[in-house]
């Protein structure tokens, strides 16, 4: 059994705007997802900073004795810090600032490295993702637009020359038909007047030699004539019988005749 291994390519450009759609709502969903989870990493991360900070080491030295004192009570020996405690808990001070000022830069901002990969925020590299994607599926989308509207471009041309063709059969056709030799009487009345000419012309032609001309009973001007205008013998018997037994249609084909003659005519018409 022969089989048919033509790959028809069924992906139009609808199809393929519905996948970017798609895609892109996918897209924006999970933009939406890592942005509410970086701000909840943020507000957790300035939450915890808040509650290790330690108070007291923004305290002078005096102040410090003093708080701790009150804190141990009042029977509590005084604290004496030495320069190394007082270099340490500076240190210390120091450094606590540095944390709690330190704002949150994943995913927001890039940060330093040597991979590529990682200079790139979360957020960057789900937008190159996103475009690395949505780029081709748009070029592809673009050129079955061209090819579909090349497509219909070439659809209405055929049907357009469809019609051109049928008018101008029809047209032949009808021309053909009008230029028929008549099988009777009534297809007669219904021809042109210059196909009745024509007709009576013809009729004529072989009834003014006064003999049945040549085997198929043609006269030389005659059968000229079935010539030029593409008749057959066969169609202009019936009415060459007609002509014969019928004397007034055979009076008003010579009246008809001597009429034609009379008239001025473009020289081109010999008959």
């Amino acid at each position: 059994m022969s089989k048919d291994w033509t790959r028809i390519d069924t992906e139009t450009s609808s199809a393929v705007n519905e996948q970017i759609d798609d895609f892109e709502r996918q897209h924006s969903k999970a933009m939406e997802q890592l942005c509410d989870s970086t701000v909840a990493a943020y507000h957790t991360d300035r939450h915890y900073r808040n509650m290790s900070y330690n108070e007291l080491l923004d305290l002078e030295p005096h102040e410090r004795k003093q708080s701790v004192k009150e804190a141990r009570g009042e029977w509590a020996m005084d604290t004496v810090f030495t320069a190394t405690d007082e270099r340490e808990l500076s240190l210390a001070k120091s450094r606590q600032n540095q944390i709690h000022n330190k704002r949150v830069p994943y995913p927001f901002h890039s940060t330093y490295s040597r991979n590529p990969l990682r200079t790139l925020s979360t957020i960057s590299r789900l937008r190159y993702s996103y475009l690395k994607r949505i780029i081709p599926m748009r070029v592809r989308r673009d050129e079955l637009k061209e090819k579909e509207r090349e497509t219909e471009l070439q659809r209405e041309y055929n049907e357009r020359r469809r019609e051109e063709e049928r008018k101008r059969w029809e047209e032949e056709e009808r021309r053909r038909k009008a230029a028929q030799f008549p099988q009777s009487l009534e297809e007669f009345k219904q021809k042109g007047v210059d196909v009745q000419r024509r007709v009576a012309r013809f009729l004529c032609l072989g009834d003014m030699f006064g003999h049945k001309g040549s085997e198929s009973g043609l006269s030389p001007a005659q059968e000229k004539m079935l010539k030029e205008w593409k008749w057959t013998v066969e169609e202009v018997v019936p009415m060459k019988r007609i002509f014969a037994t019928n004397k007034t249609f055979a009076a008003e084909m010579q009246a008809l005749d001597i009429a034609n003659q009379s008239v001025t005519r473009d020289p081109r018409n010999r008959y």
